[in-house]
């Protein structure tokens, strides 16, 4: 596993299948935040034995640095009330690890796919946000009057050129307040929104070929008459203290569209021809869900076995 945001000594050794390891990692001054920064600062973490095929296969996460005094006892920050990671990403199947096993898994005719076939590639191209196209993204859902931290992060491929738009709500980044962000490929952002416009919202990639591919969540902002208590003063730090997290890789089923709708216009995404082409099987189409392999936090270490 390797990661930015963090510094510790080279090392190629692998995680064989039912075993652990554990990474001490030194978070540095200058891979935390600025004066001028946020809070949090977004990097990533991710498996290093094979990058590529292993970012396809869902490899990868998200690492905070964040300001001394920032975080509560479970990690979470202080000061703002909802924290959300966002990965925009063309996930690109037919170069996963596991790709005939989602053929053999959900293909009508496994012995009929031709994985050259640019057809078979382009169904393979999933353009999502966290793993979920057309809406299907569930859980942004936040108040009026919420300060929200948003984490934004890119894979590394030049397809993944993505434009972030937060219909409704502005956010602020280097200063300046603004609804888009230009994300390049294998980049990080973290940007902070103050909910001040209830309803609910798009929020999509504007490239034109990823936003027609699905490339399009919603979030909630929500009157939930509550009054915001006095945001808690920083506490001292104690720099000597060290944070100790279980991660382990798993398989999972991965439903890239669990509604089978499109969410922003309410149309079944098997009665769109747009949508159709990702999440349809058949005889040589995966369709919408596929095997993939992810990392999960673990409360104890031996769940890690």
């Amino acid at each position: 596993m390797h990661t930015h945001g963090a510094y510790y000594p080279p090392d190629n050794t692998q995680i064989q299948p039912g075993m652990t390891r554990s990474y001490n990692w030194a978070i540095a001054e200058q891979y935390g935040p600025t004066p001028t920064d946020p809070e949090c600062l977004t990097w990533r973490y991710y498996s290093n034995v094979d990058v590529e095929r292993d970012m396809w296969d869902g490899l990868s996460g998200n690492l905070l640095t964040c300001r001394p005094g920032t975080l509560d006892k479970r990690g979470k920050q202080k000061y703002v009330d909802h924290e959300f990671a966002l990965l925009f990403s063309v996930m690109d199947e037919s170069q996963s690890h596991l790709l005939r096993e989602n053929i053999l898994e959900y293909t009508y005719r496994p012995d009929l796919v031709n994985t050259t076939d640019p057809m078979f590639i382009e169904s393979n191209q999933m353009h999502s946000i966290n793993g979920r196209v057309f809406g299907n993204l569930e859980g942004l859902n936040v108040c009026l009057g919420d300060k929200i931290s948003w984490h934004i992060a890119t894979y590394g491929k030049a397809i993944d050129i993505h434009t972030p738009y937060f219909h409704g709500n502005t956010f602020q980044i280097s200063g300046k307040f603004r609804d888009t962000l230009s994300v390049a490929p294998s980049t990080h952002y973290t940007v902070v929104m103050h909910a001040d416009n209830p309803g609910t919202w798009a929020l999509d990639c504007r490239i034109n070929n990823h936003f027609a591919g699905g490339m399009r969540a919603v979030y909630h902002v929500q009157d939930c008459h509550n009054s915001k208590a006095l945001i808690p003063q920083p506490v001292f730090y104690n720099p000597k203290k060290v944070r100790e997290y279980f991660i382990a890789a798993i398989e999972v089923e991965w439903n890239y569209a669990p509604t089978n709708r499109h969410i922003i216009d309410g149309s079944n995404l098997l009665e769109n021809e747009e949508s159709r082409v990702f999440v349809e099987n058949g005889p040589n189409r995966i369709g919408r869900f596929y095997k993939k392999a992810v990392y999960r936090s673990s409360p104890i270490p031996h769940s890690l076995t």
